[in-house]
């Protein structure tokens, strides 16, 4: 197993939103504090997310449709990648493959509507996917589309975006937590 597929492992163990910014606040640290530590650690997070994807395009998903490709025609052998990927033993580092599979194949869709906007809107898209604050995959959706695409460029508009978001998130759970 490749030592890459620990990253979102660890990544979903320190989810930042839902487990660091809450102890932090138990901790019994100030918003400011806790925003300026929660921040860059949500920016190094969407970084780090583009750099695993990036990894796996290079070295999976390019590598066995390369080798599926040259027996036969593209298309129908994606299709029964996919297919046998999912018939595969579930062992854990087949759950993470078969996991990261699934989030490429729906983020790089060519006829997915949110694959569609983000192509038209560009930067304004990627920024809205930043301060979406409720489900998490919107993050992910956009670090995923511009490491498909190696546009880097898209990810400094969902990085400031998600700054902006956390002042958000680090008020929600200050307000939840004062009741405790």
């Amino acid at each position: 197993m490749h030592w890459q597929y620990l990253i979102p492992v660890l990544l979903i163990i320190f989810q930042i939103d839902l487990i660091i910014i809450p102890v932090l606040r138990q901790a019994g640290l100030s918003f400011w504090k806790i925003y300026f530590i929660a921040m860059p650690m949500g920016t190094a997070e969407l970084f780090i997310q583009y750099y695993f994807f990036s990894w796996f395009r290079k070295e999976v998903v390019l590598t066995v449709l390369k080798r599926k490709a040259a027996q036969e025609g593209l298309v129908k052998e994606g299709i029964e990648l996919v297919q046998q990927v999912r018939q595969q033993n579930y062992g854990v580092s087949t759950r993470i493959k078969n996991y990261c599979f699934k989030i490429y194949a729906s983020s790089t869709d060519p006829d997915n509507k949110t694959v569609k906007k983000i192509k038209r809107g560009g930067h304004g898209i990627m920024l809205l996917l930043g301060l979406e604050p409720w489900v998490y995959g919107g993050r992910l959706f956009g670090v995923v589309n511009c490491s498909a695409i190696g546009w880097r460029n898209g990810l400094y508009s969902l990085a400031l975006g998600n700054a902006v978001r956390m002042t958000g998130i680090v008020a929600a759970w200050d307000f939840i937590l004062s009741f405790f």
